[in-house]
């Protein structure tokens, strides 16, 4: 009797210091997600669509793309994503004009998502070594690499903050022991009011009830710290507040943008879609599934198809509940891709849409990994060789950075720098043909910024060009600029080989 009442005790105090023993996991993840961003808050500028959210940000007041049903349609467009816009106030209203700690500022956030994952997985009850490699696969992934390098797309990174601590304030009430007290009720109230903040970043993260299904249901068949009839009703007080917010959202969103279909224009229909045949259809379908993620490059490509290859027969060997948890993952993330990249083909033209659309996907499939080997430890290698593709998966992605996402920033930036006379270059630059972006209207709309903010910049020009051939710039070659890709600046046409 003694000895179990000693055991007892000692188990109650591993609980409550439960984080202490994963706080060297937690630095390990924040730090390997802060450390992929040293180069954006050493020397980052502005990139992409940048220009035009500055504008906005500096046009309205901090809360106006909440509160004005008008500027929030302005800034949303066919989405609704108020937080975007916030964001780029917030950081001007802190750091100025400066894009530098603003990608601090991000990739902060960044490594807080890191850490959130690592401990939902730790909630499936993964081990922690696996746990910290997953987490660190995810951070380095083309699709979240894809946001956390760009101030555009903060709001994902802000949505899948507030999604994953919105999951784990649920898990922890439906985990959590007595029935008395209070706190399961307010982090219940907490992680509802958490979902609401992913939904206003995203459209990714409507389907989170589901991943959230799928924890619960784990939580009851483990049913380690609670009764079942606890468990029961604090799962049903979370299903009312995620669906009160669920079906705020969808008035909110029809009351905005005047249609539940979203995209970048609300009024834009499927039509390029709609012109292939079944079969084409299909075959486009598969090709954004398993390209997505790898953003058209074919190496990457083939890692991401054999991760989702490994997934198909670990979850052969997973129980019934597991399996159907996993079913929600996939089920909560791969619709939404679909449809987003669905849209983007007919809206952007384009053959295969950015991959930051598979944000979630890629989440949910490491989930499943996750929770398919959660009863390994990481020293059992001959039951642990999924440890094979998942490492190759994280060298992967890793390679993918330098080799084909720093050269797009790099364009980018570029452009931006001679817009506001960073760069001490003169002339006329020629801005590439391309429908993704429009960079005569960012950068006309950069520099509208920083008028507005009292800045004066130098005279700058620009133009599109139709295509690369310098040769047909007759007299006037050397007053012409272009991006080069094999030397990462900006050339006269006459230095262009």
């Amino acid at each position: 009797m003694i000895k179990l009442e000693l055991l007892s005790r000692m188990r109650g105090s591993v609980d409550k210091l439960w984080w202490q023993g994963n706080l060297f996991f937690w630095a390990m993840a924040f730090v390997f997600a802060l450390l992929l961003g040293v180069p954006d808050f050493l020397n980052g500028y502005w990139r992409f669509d940048d220009g035009g959210h500055l504008m906005w940000a500096l046009e309205h007041k901090l809360f106006d793309y909440f509160l004005d049903p008008e500027v929030t349609r302005k800034v949303s467009m066919g989405q609704l994503t108020p937080w975007n816009t916030f964001f780029y106030d917030l950081n001007v209203n802190l750091f100025g004009l400066d894009p530098r700690p603003m990608y601090l500022h991000l990739h902060l956030v960044s490594g807080v998502v890191s850490v959130l994952f690592y401990q939902l997985m730790r909630e499936l009850r993964c081990d922690r070594y696996i746990a910290l490699l997953i987490a660190m696969a995810f951070i380095v992934s083309a699709p979240w690499q894809s946001v956390s390098h760009g101030l555009m797309t903060g709001h994902y990174v802000y949505g899948m903050a507030f999604c994953q601590l919105g999951l784990l304030l649920a898990v922890r009430a439906v985990r959590s022991k007595g029935g008395a007290s209070l706190w399961p009720t307010i982090m219940i109230i907490l992680s509802g009011l958490t979902y609401a903040g992913a939904l206003s970043c995203k459209e990714l993260y409507v389907l989170s009830p589901l991943v959230l299904s799928g924890f619960i249901l784990l939580a009851y068949f483990d049913n380690e710290n609670c009764c079942r009839e606890f468990m029961l009703k604090r799962s049903l007080l979370i299903a009312i507040s995620w669906g009160f917010i669920l079906v705020g959202y969808i008035g909110w969103r029809h009351a905005i943008t005047g249609s539940l279909q979203g995209g970048y224009f609300s009024s834009a229909s499927l039509a390029s879609i709609g012109s292939l045949s079944l079969t084409e259809r299909a075959v486009t379908m598969c090709y954004m599934v398993i390209a997505l993620p790898a953003s058209g490059v074919n190496w990457l490509m083939m890692v991401y198809l054999l991760l989702i290859v490994s997934i198909v027969f670990l979850m052969t060997k997973m129980n019934k509940p597991e399996r159907l948890a996993s079913f929600f993952f996939i089920t909560a993330t791969l619709p939404v891709v679909m449809f987003l990249s669905f849209l983007a083909a007919s809206l952007l033209q384009l053959i295969t849409p950015p991959p930051r659309y598979a944000v979630m996907l890629t989440w949910s499939l490491l989930l499943v990994v996750a929770l398919s080997v959660r009863r390994v430890r990481f020293h059992q290698i001959p039951r642990g060789m999924f440890l094979l593709p998942l490492g190759l998966f994280l060298l992967a992605n890793i390679a993918f950075l330098p080799t084909h996402l720093w050269p797009t920033l790099k364009e980018s930036e570029s452009y931006y720098r001679f817009a506001t006379g960073v760069t001490e270059t003169s002339g006329i630059l020629l801005l590439p043909e391309i429908t993704t972006a429009r960079y005569d209207d960012q950068l006309w709309a950069i520099r509208q910024s920083y008028g507005r903010y009292g800045v004066d910049l130098p005279e700058a020009k620009w133009t599109t060009m139709p295509h690369t051939d310098c040769s047909e710039m007759n007299d006037f070659a050397g007053s012409y600029w272009l991006w080069s890709g094999a030397k990462k600046k900006l050339l006269r046409c006459e230095e262009v080989d």
